[in-house]
């Protein structure tokens, strides 16, 4: 079994794993982004669906492996992936299929026997080992109930061009385009916890919640936006979550209804960024 180096392991403890051959084809990685300032001890990967660069930076296109890469890099000094680095650790694209759940990003091992942890499990065991205090639990579970969610109504729900889908996800074609969407209401248990948006024989019910959605995300953005600019380490889990929504869609859902209302906020969209290099 793959063994996470200790300063992981204090984020990702007591993650139930899943072992995979590294001989099954749709898991084989693309390219290996390193990490730019230090490699673990030890091969650690973060399989995405797709990458895009902005300035040095090599990044995931969703916001949850956004996230998560970006707590990875910064909690323990790796530095984000660039194109330069040469080690055996940092982001790999892989096709979505390649999670046992159909849904990324997971974490792998660079050898005969990969190690796969879920993404929603990775996300709970980063919420418990970085969030003491019971507010910021309970307003790091409002972003993934408004900022996340809305992620994934909208791409069920807005007028999203196939060429944005094959951008964020690493796809070439409609038939796996049409694989993927069987699968997006699956992520994060978002058709679990809206089950009634999917009980029926129209989408009528899934439209009005994605309305409700856009309706609830400018408040959020305000109530949010102070994070960004937060040097409180308690605090950072919110920033990120933030950070790696707004620049999600800032770089490729700008035309959607959530894009065009995060297009209000250009200096929630400038601290975003600055994320990156804080």
């Amino acid at each position: 079994m793959f063994k996470v180096p200790p300063p992981i392991q204090r984020i990702f403890d007591s993650v139930p794993l899943t072992k995979y051959k590294s001989n099954q084809e749709d898991t084989l990685p693309g390219k290996l982004y390193s990490f730019s300032l230090k490699a673990p001890s030890e091969p650690l990967i973060l399989g995405v669906y797709n990458t895009f660069e902005y300035g040095n930076f090599v990044l995931p296109t969703d916001p949850i492996s956004l996230f998560t890469l970006i707590i990875l890099a910064k909690k323990n000094g790796f530095g984000l992936p660039n194109v330069q680095g040469k080690t055996t650790s940092g982001i790999t694209r892989i096709p979505f299929r390649g999670s046992p759940s159909n849904a990324l990003p997971i974490l792998i091992s660079d050898g005969s026997i990969r190690t796969i942890e879920n993404s929603e499990q990775i996300e709970k065991k980063i919420a418990l080992n970085n969030i003491k205090l019971e507010k910021l639990l309970m307003i790091s579970e409002f972003i993934d109930t408004v900022l996340f969610d809305s992620w994934i109504a909208c791409l069920l729900v807005d007028d999203i061009q196939p060429q944005t889908f094959y951008q964020l996800f690493g796809i070439d074609n409609e038939l796996e385009l049409f694989e993927l969407k069987k699968q997006i209401p699956e992520w994060n248990n978002f058709s679990v916890r809206h089950s009634s948006l999917f009980g029926y024989f129209n989408n009528q019910y899934l439209h009005t919640f994605y309305a409700s959605q856009c309706g609830a995300l400018e408040d959020a953005i305000n109530q949010l936006k102070h994070y960004l600019s937060t040097s409180d380490p308690e605090q950072t889990i919110i920033k990120y979550k933030v950070a790696a929504f707004v620049i999600t869609f800032d770089q490729f859902l700008k035309d959607t209804q959530m894009g065009q209302i995060l297009s209000r906020f250009p200096e929630v969209i400038t601290k975003s960024y600055a994320v990156l290099d804080s």
